[in-house]
């Protein structure tokens, strides 16, 4: 029979719209985990790419084995993310930190309906939802893999029928899963009816699958084909009336479902009257076919396939009806039993597991810890090393109780002497040897000393960082007192929190250390004639030592034989405790509490209980070995008096034991300090290199904030600069306004230190300044005449200097308004007066020009420099040489003009449209200021420049802000 199944196969769900991970996962992760984001940049993009490969947005996905693939994967990816991150996952936020991470995942319905107010798309930010939707893309995708197939070859008979069976598992658990994560169901394709009905549908493709492979496969009874055939015309009629609720399927399927019903039950009947006729029942054959002709006959009304076999059946039955009237002549039954069905196909396997390593793939964020999971294990961290602490602590204890105690019998030395009393003992000869392999006295020497620089480095690094940090803040907050509501910029001490904490954990770090740095000195010192000692020669030493006297008596061989076996016993208890320490470490190193915390089905603090009760058994192991230590050390004890009574001596020979117990007692104590001492300076390296990488991120940090600043303060400066008189009141015209905005902007050290700090980047007062001039001119008579050309008085007197006249405010008084003073000159340092206070006037002949001549800042020192100081305010002179008025002195290096800094003439004012530099005789002034003062010679030189520095020397800019003012 040739027969051309038509399978039905679930639409896709289409997610148009990107969902972009890759912002949100590193805001969290730099602002929550306090980690580097682009240690997880490559991990984040695949699973961005990986989110978009399966949206369907840019193309279809595959129907193969390849596309079902990477849905699991991005589910088991999803799910696994969901631990480690917090996604919204429908519940609302108490608050606590981390908030959820919000999504927009938006997609389209499978089932679309129309109408003018059809809503095909939803969108959900839980993350549920995005599970949901892909499982049920998964379920989809396998009946288009199934629909694929040929079904001309076992191959993809099975897999036809692997694919829609595992699509109705994936619908049965997507119901499911549905009622349990939502009340409310987010998209009718995921409703439960629905759900249902797609399970059942699959359900009857699967099992017709294994009908095929019965009709075309190896030869199968007749009566086993019915019970396949029987079974998929239920499923199919199970799966028709279920698709019937839902219109839209009921539109698209119903039809062809209603008639595959009917298909397979002809069939069924087709292959139970060949079944009859094997058995010989001829009459019941005829009833079977023509049940079936009528069947097939109704089927094909709506199916091909059924529409063509109705001939084949038709010539089926009348051969079969002419023999039994002919030949066979039994009895046709008008009733006929009903075909029992044959099921083989499996739609509620186990629970779906996406997140195996085989489905899902090696975990991309495997290495972060969630905030809560993270406080958790911190917590069971905190208890577990305090459990190990106070288990080694109480074996190592032991350890120097019992070293203390033999060192008060003089054990082992006193063996060692007895056997040889004239002799070093080969025990410290041995112990001499490791010693000089570890480096003796010297190596351990050159440690000790190292330790308090390896120290004072990282606390000075740390230190300095905060102090960078207090720096930056103070300037912010000086400067947001000063601007108010326009310094919008975040505040520094909300930037700086974390590198800030993290500085003063780096302190306590270094404070406990320098305690344990006090520990390890106090070892030192205390062993430190024993390890210059351990550090000689044999000869050396045994010249050293006691000499034995001669009315020394030897112990008996069975008195020391008894003594040797007890030691001998505490030296392996001793092992014992070493090893038993070391398996804690080991223990603890295998010890991952993450993964139960993320899988945990009870509450925390059980986990933790659980957790811990894997250190039962060592901690017994210590209770047991202590005992054993105890009653070891109480048989030394015995022993040894026994020794001590067999043998008489005293004096020089209880000294020598004495000293060789020492000896042997300290160069255990050598290989302690000297681990000590190694671990203590690969700490403080290891911490220098952090300290340094904050030290850097904290100079990023201001030079960033540096930047915002500079760019702050220029926005400020133009809003000023654009704001009317009128604005401030009209006690200013509008040039003023501009020179009391840059007088903000050049009062702030851009970079600097907080404005009225001292500036370390300023050279030093020179001591040999020349002072105020005493006989500074008076004051001019105040004309109240009106200026030339209709110019406010402000403006007309500004070009040549005072007296000013008018309303308009005197630069060279002091202001009530700092931000109405004018800027100084940039010669001008943090520690000189402020521009615009000037000397007191005095009475000075109108000739005699104020002193003008700031002394340049000189690398020499100041007793190479000739240096004094005319009468009567005149310029001073070096070497006894006068200086020019208008050029530099003689011999004298000339500096060129700084930018910004007022053109000054010979008698003292500022030039008026003039093009020379009078600190440097014919030298060209700046190119700029000049082309600004020949737009613009109404307006002041000192505003000018103040504008052009502004303006950061951009000519054109500094013209169109200008233009502005002007208008």
């Amino acid at each position: 029979m040739s027969y051309t199944p038509e399978f039905v196969e679930v639409p896709l769900k289409v997610s148009k719209k990107a969902v972009d991970f890759k912002g949100p996962f590193a805001t969290y992760i730099a602002d929550e985990l306090k980690e580097d984001p682009a240690k997880y940049s490559d991990s984040v993009g695949e699973f961005q790419s990986l989110r978009d490969s399966i949206s369907g947005s840019s193309r279809p996905l595959d129907a193969s084995e390849s596309g079902v693939s990477q849905i699991k994967k991005y589910i088991g990816q999803l799910k696994s993310a969901t631990r480690r991150f917090p996604f919204h996952a429908g519940q609302k936020w108490n608050g606590v930190h981390p908030a959820p991470m919000m999504f927009d995942f938006k997609w389209n319905d499978a089932f679309p309906t129309s109408g003018v107010f059809s809503k095909n798309d939803n969108s959900s930010s839980n993350v549920n939802f995005e599970i949901l939707c892909n499982v049920f893309n998964l379920g989809a995708l396998l009946s288009h893999v199934g629909c694929a197939q040929s079904m001309r070859d076992d191959k993809s008979i099975k897999t036809a029928h692997a694919s829609f069976q595992e699509a109705a598992c994936i619908f049965n658990a997507l119901a499911e899963m549905t009622r349990e994560l939502f009340t409310t169901v987010p998209s009718p394709d995921v409703d439960g009816t629905t759900l249902d009905a797609l399970a059942k549908l699959m359900v009857a493709q699967a099992q017709e699958s294994i009908w095929i492979k019965s009709t075309t496969g190896a030869p199968m009874r007749d009566s086993v084909i019915a019970k396949l055939a029987a079974q998929a015309s239920a499923d199919y009629g199970i799966a028709a009336r279920a698709t019937a609720q839902n219109a839209i399927m009921q539109k698209k399927w119903g039809k062809t479902l209603a008639a595959k019903e009917l298909f397979f039950k002809a069939e069924a009947h087709f292959r139970q009257a060949a079944a009859e006729a094997e058995n010989s029942r001829y009459g019941h054959q005829v009833a079977h076919l023509v049940l079936a002709v009528d069947v097939m006959t109704q089927a094909g009304r709506d199916l091909p396939a059924a529409k063509a076999r109705v001939s084949s059946l038709t010539r089926a039955s009348a051969t079969a009806t002419s023999e039994n009237r002919d030949v066979y002549l039994k009895p046709i039954p008008k009733e006929l039993e009903p075909i029992e069905g044959k099921a083989v196909v499996k739609s509620s396997d186990p629970a779906l597991d996406f997140e195996s390593s085989d489905t899902r793939g090696p975990e991309l964020f495997a290495s972060v810890v969630p905030v809560s999971t993270s406080r958790t294990k911190i917590e069971y961290d905190s208890k577990r090393d305090e459990m190990i602490k106070e288990n080694v602590h109480r074996l190592r204890e032991s350890t120097m109780t019992t070293v203390a105690r033999l060192n008060e019998w003089n054990l082992p030395g006193a063996i060692d002497v007895s056997e040889n009393p004239n002799e070093l003992p080969q025990s410290v000869i041995d112990k001499m040897q490791e010693v000089a392999q570890l480096g003796g006295v010297a190596k351990i020497e050159s440690l000790h000393q190292a330790l308090p620089g390896l120290r004072e480095e990282v606390t000075d690094a740390i230190e300095d960082s905060i102090a960078m940090i207090d720096r930056e803040q103070e300037e912010d907050e000086t400067l947001r007192a000063k601007h108010g509501a326009r310094w919008t910029r975040t505040p520094s001490a909300e930037k700086n929190a974390g590198m800030r904490s993290e500085g003063q954990k780096y302190l306590a770090v270094l404070a406990n250390a320098k305690d344990s740095d006090g520990k390890i000195t106090k070892q030192y010192d205390n062993g430190h004639v024993a390890f210059a000692m351990l550090s000689k020669t044999p000869a050396e030493v045994s010249a050293a030592l006691p000499t034995p006297t001669s009315s020394a008596q030897s112990a008996s061989t069975a008195g020391i034989a008894a003594l040797k076996e007890k030691l001998a016993l505490l030296d392996a208890l001793r092992a014992q405790r070493d090893n038993l320490e070391g398996a804690f470490e080991e223990q603890k190193k295998n010890d991952n509490i993450v993964a139960k915390l993320l899988n945990a089905s009870s509450d925390e603090a059980t986990v933790i209980k659980e957790q811990l009760q894997q250190y039962a058994p060592l901690q017994a192991q210590v209770d047991d070995i202590l005992k054993q230590t105890n009653a070891a050390l109480n048989a030394v004890e015995v022993a040894n008096q026994a020794f001590v009574n067999s043998r008489a001596g005293g004096g020089a020979n209880a000294e020598r034991e004495r000293v060789v117990s020492d000896l042997l007692a300290k160069s255990a104590d050598f290989t302690e300090v000297l681990g000590n001492l190694n671990e203590g300076s690969k700490f403080y390296k290891q911490l220098a290199e952090l300290a340094e990488k904050h030290r850097t991120k904290v100079k990023d940090f201001c030079s960033t904030r540096r930047d915002e600043k500079a760019s702050l303060l220029s926005d400020i400066t133009t809003e000023i600069a654009s704001t009317s008189a009128e604005d401030y009141g009209g006690a200013a015209d509008s040039q003023a306004a501009v020179a009391a905005a840059a007088a903000a902007m050049a009062t702030t050290s851009v970079g600097g230190p907080p404005v009225g700090a001292a500036n370390p980047y300023q050279p030093a007062a020179n001591p040999y300044q020349p002072a105020a001039n005493p006989y500074q001119a008076a004051a001019e008579p105040e004309n109240h005449s009106a200026p030339p050309g209709g110019m406010s008085p402000s403006v007309s007197q500004g070009l040549h200097g005072p007296p000013f006249q008018g309303g308009g405010a005197n630069p060279y008084q002091p202001s009530s308004n700092p931000a109405q003073a004018p800027p100084p000159a940039m010669h001008q340092g943090y520690n000189n007066p402020p521009y615009g206070q000037a000397p007191p006037v005095q009475h000075q002949p109108q000739y005699a020009p104020p002193q003008q001549y700031q002394q340049p800042y000189q690398s020499g020192p100041p007793h190479q420099q000739q240096y004094s100081q005319p009468p009567y305010g005149g310029p001073p002179t070096y070497g006894g040489t006068p200086a020019y008025q208008g050029a530099p002195p003689g011999g004298q290096p000339q500096y060129p003009q700084q930018y910004g800094q007022p053109m000054q003439a010979s008698h003292g004012h500022t030039v008026y449209g003039g093009n020379m530099n009078p600190y440097n005789s014919g030298a060209p002034m700046n190119p700029a200021l000049a082309q600004l003062q020949d737009m613009f010679p109404a307006i002041p030189t000192t505003t000018l420049d103040s504008v052009l520095h502004s303006c950061n020397g951009d000519v054109n800019q500094a013209i169109n802000k200008l233009l502005t003012i002007s208008s």
